[in-house]
């Protein structure tokens, strides 16, 4: 979009159509939300936030259902981080929350599924949170591997 300044803003839309009842489309309803300059990557750890992997997981969602695909949403929780930040301080939890997800991000990235590399994505959605979307599974099982040997997945 154009901005009032002048320059240009990147605008992540959604939107559906409201219909009335003989299906007839009436308006549209949705939301705009700026990604301008990394709104949708975690300041910290440099993947992507919530906000992007929702989108993604839609994306996902809608494609298997016309596709009759298989995805896989993994999640993965840091165990007593708290106590990393309150014995060793924030730096130390900044510093593990970053090597966790560049571990997470490169386990997916050297991916050996079947079917390739596909979208999957890392994001961070919390604290110490994290989710992984798995897209182009091939097998229900795949996702149990992969959470099993996330070096090899």
């Amino acid at each position: 979009m154009r901005h009032q300044s002048g320059g240009s803003i990147w605008m992540l839309s959604r939107g559906i159509a409201v219909r009335d009842p003989s299906g007839k489309a009436i308006r549209m309803a949705g939301s705009q939300t700026d990604i301008t300059e990394g709104k949708i990557s975690d300041p910290l750890t440099q993947i992507p936030n919530r906000l992007y992997f929702v989108d993604r997981l839609e994306s996902a969602v809608e494609t298997a259902g016309q596709e009759d695909a298989l995805f896989a949403v993994l999640f993965v929780d840091i165990d007593q981080f708290k106590q990393v930040n309150d014995s060793l301080g924030h730096a130390a939890g900044d510093e593990l929350l970053i090597d966790v997800a560049g571990r997470l991000r490169a386990s997916i990235r050297t991916s050996s599924r079947p079917g390739g590399q596909g979208r999957s994505v890392v994001a961070r959605v919390g604290g110490d949170e994290f989710a992984i979307l798995l897209d182009q599974v091939q097998h229900e099982a795949d996702p149990a591997v992969v959470a099993a040997h996330p070096r090899t997945a």
